[in-house]
């Protein structure tokens, strides 16, 4: 894929990618040639092929880059290539975050440089703090780079990595902070993972995030829609099929606060970040389970209630940035539900979601190489 840029990179960038549905993106002046997507680089037929690209992508295009960039998540693949010695060992590596390199993927193909505001929403990224992100907004543009503005609150997650295969460890963990009982073991959860869960999530956790992917995954198992996700999403699709085009009978309180406090332990860098609080959704989800009401009713308010909150929390942000469009990008995105209702809420042409690079992680190469660009 081909994509002219209305900004130019200064200097030719070979840009790496992420873990999945990665792409390689070579940009040199206005021309960005981003791979085609290679699933999964943990599997050796396609990091054979993505080594392959890294090495022979850029003599293709007839460029020698000048800067290499990469995800900041230190266990990711093309991380690891990127420090490796044979490759392209003349070029500097500039370390790009993964959220920024989302909005930036966005503003790149749509050719937008002036102020947005940008709203990345996925199921895992690593922040700058050396938490899991993923329900972060950043205002910026491509001339100065983007910053973090404001994210969702934390959720625990029991496991690590376990709870994304195994969504019931996210409920439980939401269940927990909110305090409320009425979610008990799935029958297909084994008794004594159950239990050793169970005591894990009153520990401080040792892996959060404020990943908005990662708090679909646990309402949908709250409600009882997926406990066991054998497939990337599949706790979210369940949710956003359950949503359909059912008509809610309320929103769901999800308050938003400046100024976050050690509680929820933000980077100490950034200041007066604003926090959208999702224990109160939690609680009033719960209560409408124990009246019985239909899990379409809840996952359909669950999904206008975040987007109607997102949108009043960006209206909010108007008086502190000054931004020409808001931009969306990540694989939450993918979501017609979602995405379909804050469209309507900010009206046509305000919200963007790029039709030339895609909102998941196969976008990330060209965001990352237009930032690193800039470095």
């Amino acid at each position: 894929m081909i994509i002219n840029l209305t900004k130019p990179v200064p200097r030719p960038v070979l840009a790496l990618g992420g873990e999945l549905k990665n792409t390689v993106c070579c940009a040199c002046g206005k021309t960005a040639v981003i791979s085609d997507v290679l699933p999964n680089l943990e599997e050796k037929d396609c990091f054979d092929a993505y080594f392959k690209l890294v090495k022979e992508l850029p003599k293709q295009f007839g460029i020698i880059p000048e800067i290499i960039a990469y995800d900041l998540h230190p266990e990711y693949i093309s991380a690891k290539v990127a420090m490796r010695k044979d490759v392209w060992p003349k070029a500097k590596r500039v370390g790009i975050q993964h959220h920024e390199a989302h909005i930036a993927s966005c503003a790149a193909a749509e050719g937008i440089c002036e102020n947005v505001l940008g709203l990345a929403f996925d199921g895992t990224g690593y922040g700058t703090d050396g938490t899991m992100w993923g329900g972060e907004l950043f205002s910026g543009s491509l001339e100065i780079g983007f910053s973090r503005v404001a994210a969702f609150r934390r959720i625990p997650l029991a496991g690590g990595t376990a709870a994304i295969k195994e969504p019931w460890r996210i409920a439980l963990g939401l269940a927990k902070e909110t305090g409320i009982k009425n979610f008990q073991k799935p029958e297909e959860v084994d008794a004594q993972t159950w239990k050793i869960v169970d005591k894990m999530v009153e520990l401080p956790p040792a892996v959060v995030s404020s990943s908005l992917g990662r708090l679909f995954d646990g309402v949908a198992a709250l409600i009882g829609l997926c406990f066991y996700a054998r497939e990337e999403a599949e706790a979210a699709i369940a949710l956003e099929k359950a949503a359909g085009e059912t008509k809610p009978d309320k929103f769901y309180s999800l308050p938003f606060k400046k100024n976050v406090t050690k509680i929820s332990d933000f980077d100490k860098n950034e200041k007066d970040l604003w926090e959208l609080d999702w224990r109160q959704m939690v609680k009033e989800i719960s209560e409408d389970i124990s009246s019985g009401i239909p899990k379409e009713k809840i996952a359909a308010a669950f999904h206008d209630s975040v987007a109607q909150t997102v949108f009043e929390l960006c209206e909010k942000l108007k008086t502190e940035h000054e931004f020409s469009v808001i931009l969306g990008s990540g694989g939450v995105f993918w979501n017609k539900r979602l995405t379909g209702k804050l469209k309507e809420l900010f009206g046509e042409g305000n919200f963007i979601v790029s039709k030339k690079a895609p909102p998941s992680d196969a976008g990330l190469s060209i965001g990352q190489a237009v930032l690193a660009g800039i470095n």
